[in-house]
Formats: C-alpha cells, sequence, structure tokens
C-alpha cells in the first residue's frame, strides 16, 4: 500500500501522535481514519490543516506530496501508452475522466496538462484539426523561466504535435534550457532517456511516415549524451538504432546492431536488461516481418 494516507499514518506514528492529535474544528477522528486507510481523499485546505497539527517539514510534505504524484504520473503514463498504441478511444475517454477529476479537487495544472495531452490524441485518432490544447501547454512552457524535468517531461511528449515551422524552435530552447541548468548532467540524461522512450514508441507503432522524426530523435540523443560516460544510454540508443535501421528496411544490418547492443548487456552482466531487450528485438521483428509479409531477414 503506498498512498498520501499510508505515509500520513507512517510520519504520524514516528512522531508518537495518535489520531486524536490531529482532530480540529473541521477534521474528526474519524476522518483521520478513513485517510489514513485510503476510504477517503483530502482536499487542500484539510491538507494544511492536518500538515500544521503535524508540525510537518518540507521534507517529509516533499515524502507526502511528490511522491504520491510520481506514483500516480507514471500510472498514468502506462495507460496512456497502451492507450496510444492501440489507438484506445474508449481507454483515453476514461483517462480524461480521471484527469479532469483529479484537476478539479486539486487544481494541479500538472493535472490540466495531461487532459490537453490526452485531448491532443483523441483529436489525432479523430482526425481533427484543432491546436487549442497544444497552445495552452506551449504558452506555459514559454512563461517558465528556468525548465526542470517536468517542464523537459511536457516538451518530450509535444515534439510529435509541433509542426516543422517550430520544431527548430523548441529543440532550441531545450538545449538552452539544458545548457542553462546547473543540474545540467543530470538532465542531459533524463532527457536522453525520454528521448529513447519516444523513439521506441514510435517504432513500435510501425508508422513509417514518422521515421523521419526518429531520425532527428536519435540525432539529439548522440548530441546529448557524445560527452558523457552515460555507457548504458549510449548502448541502449545503439539499440534503438538497430531497430530504425530495421525499419527502414536494411533487416540484416539493423538485426546485428541490436544484437550487438544485446551481447553488450550480457557482457557487462546486466541479463535482466539483456533478456527484456532480446524479447523486444523478438518481438519488433515479428511486427515488420508481418507487417511487409517477411518469412526471414534474409534480405539486406
Amino acid at each position: 500500500m503506498d498512498s498520501i494516507g499510508h505515509r500520513l499514518k507512517v510520519i504520524r506514528l514516528s512522531k508518537k501522535m495518535t489520531q486524536q492529535d490531529l482532530v480540529t474544528e473541521n477534521i474528526t477522528k474519524g476522518f483521520i481514519s478513513l485517510v489514513e486507510n485510503g476510504k477517503s481523499n483530502l482536499s487542500v485546505d484539510k491538507f494544511r490543516e492536518i500538515s500544521y497539527q503535524l508540525n510537518l517539514s518540507s521534507k517529509e510534505i516533499g515524502y507526502l506530496i511528490i511522491n504520491n504524484q510520481m506514483l500516480d504520473q507514471k500510472q498514468l503514463l502506462s495507460k496512456l501508452s497502451t492507450a496510444i498504441l492501440h489507438d484506445d478511444l474508449y481507454l483515453l475517454n476514461l483517462l480524461y475522466k480521471q484527469e479532469t477529476d483529479y484537476f478539479s479537487k486539486s487544481g494541479n495544472i500538472r493535472h490540466k496538462h495531461n487532459i490537453d495531452f490526452i485531448i491532443l490524441h483523441i483529436y489525432k485518432i479523430k482526425k481533427i484539426q484543432n491546436t487549442e490544447p497544444l497552445d495552452r501547454i506551449l504558452n506555459y512552457l514559454d512563461s517558465v523561466e528556468e525548465w526542470m524535468t517536468y517542464e523537459l517531461n511536457l516538451i518530450i511528449n509535444l515534439l510529435p504535435f509541433l509542426t516543422e515551422q517550430v520544431y527548430p524552435h523548441w529543440l532550441t530552447k531545450v538545449e538552452h534550457h539544458i545548457s542553462n541548468n546547473m543540474e545540467s548532467n543530470k538532465l542531459r540524461q533524463t532527457f536522453s532517456k525520454i528521448y529513447m522512450n519516444q523513439i521506441w514508441m514510435i517504432l513500435r507503432e510501425g508508422q513509417s511516415d514518422n521515421l523521419p522524426t526518429v531520425k532527428i530523435y536519435i540525432h539529439e540523443t548522440e548530441k546529448l549524451i557524445q560527452d558523457t560516460q552515460l555507457y548504458y544510454d549510449k548502448n541502449k540508443l545503439s539499440f534503438l538504432k538497430g531497430l530504425y535501421t530495421i525499419s527502414r528496411g536494411q533487416y540484416q544490418s539493423g538485426l546485428r546492431v541490436s544484437e550487438k547492443a544485446i551481447e553488450l548487456m550480457y557482457h557487462f552482466n546486466d541479463e535482466h536488461t539483456a533478456r527484456a531487450h532480446s524479447k523486444s528485438l523478438d518481438e519488433f521483428v515479428n511486427i515488420i516481418k508481418e507487417k511487409h509479409h517477411i518469412n526471414t531477414f534474409d534480405l539486406m
């Protein structure tokens, strides 16, 4: 169990406080019990009252809120990835309702951005020409003076929706924010991983018209990690470059590149990762064979 209520209970017990100690004019002992057992949600006002009663430090508040948001966001992105892969309008609408409900309760702009991102994919499936959701997020990014990981995640997820005219502008902004940030190395690694996730998603969808975008992503990732010691990331990129080569019809050469990357994973005793990539390669090859009606990869 990993909820904000459970973590509240952990902190309360660590301070040797009872549920009764948290009772106020607006908060009952019964309500505290419901929250701690995950049976009731906290409003912003009640969270503030409980935080005051517990005398929470900024670190403890981060433990309660940030970790919870990261968990929720990870679950959302996993479901969203599935919905996008299968053009699942039903799941997209469920996620839209979920994020709309979260936003109405919390007012957290992250949920608002999630809503717009979901709408963009619904529009894409329905072939609706409407840039308002995209414009709202881009306006937010323009208003932020210093980007962190959150903003980088936002822009990388938006890249497939950008036109060729504005694409260079936003890539320049990305490079600017990375180079000017004190956590540059960490952000470079984070952004390279996001790029590679996007490459994998596009290749897995098998959309040949998006291969020029994949080529750009590969080039940008190479620029990010070329002067670093991020050997795992470099090898993962080699694996993806092999898949990209296969997608372009150079089956044998692409297969050799990806298999070489897997061999290096085994060489460095990363067997779990190697097996996972080997499975992904097999699945990808089967998708390509089925799509192009190929029995073997004897073609050059």
